[in-house]
């Protein structure tokens, strides 16, 4: 057996963990101990001792190097772990019958090598009824290890156990993993102790039992004899606090069809006193073999100091376990393979692979119940989802959307409103293919029958998807436009803060929140006309502030004709000289012979001085349209208004308004133009109506999701 240092060093990457060394000489003296009592199962307690030297070089002392030894009580090196020592891609450990063992790639050392320049084993063993101890002296720049290189000599049964000497830190970890850092601070004894009880804790309390009293030493040599020392042993063990179990089974996300099997996840959870415990931060982490592999503690806890500190008085440690996860773990241990991000939607696993996007769907309300900073409300996310972008509770149920600590109202809107566009581009898809099969069917098959009843019911279910998307969005908008003219009537937008002695345009800006000012429904489709009434959104022709001239009744032809009866509009243009170059604020006009006109005033001028407008425009809209219109509605629209001027006028039963129907009549002639209906509005009524059909719509978005 031969092991190729340079080819495997090529094949298999440097960790990205810092402690990866030290992570893998303690596993693999947890295994060997483990092994030594399957053999000889005498009362016993796990020793593992770790011993790194600082040294310094340099004129002035600015170089470190490191060196670790660490001693183990277990099985040593006989010929079958040399073997496995020396195979790559072994399965040693894989065909041991041993409860707890870790499962082995034969990876885990070459870290040894991607570290260190020199390493050093002495080990003994025992061999049937004697005892044997094994050496592989320092080299550096070694190619290649074979069996040729162990020397093996006489040993004695006290001595049984393993020491590896790892000596001369490269550059490359150096550069890469402890660049920010001290190495006397990073291996520490106390640095050594805290981040090994998090790396080991999970396997640790599994194999409680099985170790016995175990007790890990830690001990660090500095320059100038200083040493410090620190342990972690049997005692130290915390309970754990609660194990939740999670089930995953990822969906396609065209179909909806599940992918495969479910697959099954524990979470483990430690709750440890702070003032006990000098943890170096929280963790929360997916494991494999019940050793930390790929850290998402950020996903829950997203600042530094949140990471770093006791939540409440106490750190929390989460793992992530699963079968899924053993087999996918990387060579290097900080990572996995072949577990995407999201399942593409072009791609199918067969074997049921699932993603991380679908662990965490089903993780993250778990671990949001173990561990959640305090003044982090879920119910004050939803809400603002709900009053910012129109993103109901029920909708986040129909997309399986979960507010984890760190969203934002922003976030989980996109995460919904995607969902959501996801689906429908799969059920046009899917309607598109029916529709292609249907055509090419005998209407005489009973085929041909199954394939119209799968098109209505997909035409019928996909009807919900297009409503909530498209109708949350009308509601976001919507909620946004109400806000911003209940803001413009208040003069509280940023615009209109305007110096003293400036000429103000607040009834410019509320006219345009309306509708587009000189513009007209040919020009714009963009508008508000909603505000005032629903119905005026789907009029014939709305014209804002434009002369009446330009107004066209239909392709082609004017609604006003110039060539009208003269008497009467030789009548009209004696009486309205004076208003004959003023024109509505908006005008909207039905093909039935209807028209709306709206008037807006200023903030603070009076409405009752104005009412005379609306008839003076009716009257004038009705003699120059040739006898097309005759049904008028005017709204006169502002916030204040003098009561004692709205003689001949009926205030409406709840509110400060007034309305009044009459006639419009030529005061000559006698004959009658048309009929007006007109109502004073206050800005905070129309604000108030608008809100309350925007709850119509909200009320709408509450649909029945337990129906499929």
């Amino acid at each position: 057996m031969t092991l190729d240092i340079r080819g495997s060093l090529k094949n298999t990457k440097i960790s990205a963990d810092g402690y990866v060394v030290l992570e893998e000489l303690i596993s693999n003296s947890i295994d060997a101990f483990l092994i030594r009592q399957h053999l000889d199962p005498t009362k016993r307690s796990l020793e593992i001792s770790i011993k790194v030297e600082i040294t310094v070089s340099g004129l002035f002392g600015d170089g470190a190097d490191i060196s670790i030894a660490c001693t183990d009580n277990g099985c040593g090196f006989g010929d079958d772990q040399t073997d496995a020592f020396l195979t790559k891609d072994t399965s040693y450990k894989d065909d041991l019958s041993i409860a707890g063992i870790g499962k082995c790639k034969g990876a885990g050392r070459i870290q040894y090598f991607h570290h260190f320049e020199r390493v050093g084993i002495r080990s003994t063993y025992r061999s049937g009824e004697v005892f044997h101890t094994r050496t592989l002296p320092f080299a550096a720049g070694r190619k290649k290890i074979d069996l040729s290189d162990f020397k093996v000599t006489d040993g004695r049964a006290d001595e049984i156990g393993t020491t590896i000497q790892l000596e001369g830190l490269k550059q490359a970890p150096r550069t890469r993993l402890y660049k920010s850092e001290p190495l006397g601070e990073v291996f520490s004894a106390k640095n050594m102790r805290r981040n090994m009880l998090v790396a080991f804790l999970q396997r640790l309390v599994g194999l409680k039992t099985q170790l016995g009293e175990f007790v890990i030493k830690f001990e660090t040599r500095y320059p100038k004899d200083r040493v410090e020392r620190s342990s972690l042993s049997a005692a130290d063990l915390p309970q754990v606090t609660a194990v939740k179990p999670a089930e995953v089974e990822e969906r396609d996300p065209q179909s909806g069809r599940p992918l495969g099997k479910k697959k099954r996840f524990t979470l483990s959870h430690y709750r440890l006193d702070a003032e006990m415990y000098d943890l170096p931060r929280n963790a929360i982490s997916f494991c494999a073999r019940s050793s930390p592999v790929l850290d998402i503690t950020r996903r829950y806890l997203r600042t530094v100091a949140e990471q770093n500190r006791p939540i409440e008085g106490f750190h929390h440690i989460v793992l992530v376990e699963g079968e899924l996860l053993d087999r996918r773990v990387n060579e290097q241990r900080d990572g996995f393979d072949d577990i995407p991000e999201e399942i593409p939607v072009a791609d199918l696993f067969t074997d049921g692979t699932v993603s991380f996007a679908g662990i965490f769907d089903q993780i993250d309300p778990i671990i949001e119940e173990m561990v959640t900073p305090s003044g982090w409300s879920k119910d004050d996310v939803i809400k603002d989802v709900t009053d910012k972008f129109g993103v109901l509770p029920a909708m986040l149920t129909d997309t399986d959307t979960r507010v984890v600590y760190g969203d934002s109202a922003k976030t989980v809107a996109e995460r919904v409103l995607k969902k959501y566009q996801e689906r429908i581009i799969a059920d046009t898809a899917e309607i598109f293919d029916l529709r292609a099969e249907i055509e090419s069917a005998e209407p005489h098959t009973s085929e041909f029958r199954h394939k119209i009843h799968e098109l209505s019911w997909k035409y019928t279910s996909s009807l919900k998807t297009f409503d909530m998307a498209n109708l949350s969005q009308l509601v976001v908008r919507r909620a946004a436009i109400v806000e911003i003219l209940g803001l413009a009537c208040k003069r509280g937008l940023a615009m209109q803060a305007i110096p003293d002695g400036q000429r103000r345009k607040d009834e410019q800006i509320i006219h345009s929140i309306f509708f587009p000012m000189k513009r007209d429904s040919h020009d714009t489709s963009d508008h508000d006309i909603w505000l005032l009434s629903e119905e005026y959104q789907y009029y014939d022709y709305i014209a804002s502030d434009k002369p009446l001239a330009q107004i066209e009744w239909k392709e082609g032809e004017k609604l006003f004709d110039a060539g009208i009866d003269a008497e009467m509009a030789a009548t009209l243009r004696r009486r309205t000289q004076e208003y004959g170059a003023k024109r509505p604020d908006i005008a909207i006009f039905g093909k039935e012979g209807s028209a709306i006109i709206i008037e807006f005033k200023a903030p603070g001028v009076s409405m009752d001085e104005h009412v005379g407008d609306l008839s003076r425009y009716a009257h004038l809209l009705a003699a120059k349209s040739n006898g097309r219109l005759k049904k008028f509605y005017g709204y006169l629209i502002g916030d204040t208004l003098d009561p004692l001027g709205m003689l001949g006028w009926k205030k409406f039963a709840s509110g400060r308004s007034y309305f009044q129907t009459s006639d419009l009549q030529d005061p000559e002639s006698g004959r009658i133009l048309g009929e007006l209906y007109a109502e004073t509005l206050f800005y905070d009524d129309v604000v108030d109506r608008a809100s309350k059909r925007i709850g119509v719509y909200r009320d709408r978005l509450q649909i029945d999701f337990s129906k499929k």
